[in-house]
């Protein structure tokens, strides 16, 4: 396996970690809400809809770091 490849999967592993990042932030962690407004089943959706649109930038980026390796 090639360094660019080896770099490349190290990349996209990292950038998938941060949909579990981005859900945390949604949930918002251990703070206390006021007034919250949304129920449960809504902050699950809106953090489903997250990780779907995470998933999608990540394969696109697979899709394009590999496009840019096998260029050459």
């Amino acid at each position: 396996m090639s360094w660019n490849l080896f770099f490349m999967n190290l990349g996209v592993a990292y950038a998938a970690t941060w949909v579990f990042k981005v859900v945390d932030f949604i949930e918002g962690g251990t703070r206390m809400r006021k007034h919250e407004r949304r129920t449960r089943e809504q902050r699950k959706a809106d953090a489903s809809a997250w990780i779907g649109f995470m998933s999608f930038l990540a394969l696109l980026l697979i899709t394009i770091s590999y496009m840019v390796v096998s260029a050459r």
